[in-house]
């Protein structure tokens, strides 16, 4: 079994969008437009940035990359971005890390209930 490691001192970002990406108005579960303008209101007002789903799911911290493009694209950077692209500490995380991930920590919670 591949070991998955990424140091908690970088910034994590998705490599690719994701299927189900909130940024991606076609399958955003968010109030279309309104909503998702609200949650990168929300986002700019606290200074931090959305975590993708996905990796949640996970058990990890990942940035959302729509978010990232978003940010670029508009130039409204936070401040963990800013800091961890001039420090070189930003690591793209394949989406299949963050499946291998689930599924190892989906599989030690099955052991857990077993014994």
């Amino acid at each position: 079994m591949k070991t998955i490691y990424y140091p908690r001192s970088y910034l994590h970002v998705l490599e690719q969008p994701c299927s189900t990406c909130i940024f991606n108005l076609a399958t955003s579960p968010l109030d279309g437009k309104e909503g998702l303008e609200r949650q990168l209101a929300k986002c700019q007002k606290l200074g931090t940035y959305q975590e993708c789903h996905h990796a949640s799911v996970a058990g990890e911290q990942v940035m959302c990359r729509g978010f990232w493009n978003w940010a670029k694209k508009t130039r409204n950077e936070p401040v963990a971005m800013q800091v961890g692209e001039r420090l070189g500490l930003v690591v793209e995380v394949p989406q299949a890390d963050l499946d291998a991930l689930a599924d190892l920590k989906r599989e030690k919670r099955w052991q857990k209930r077993k014994t």
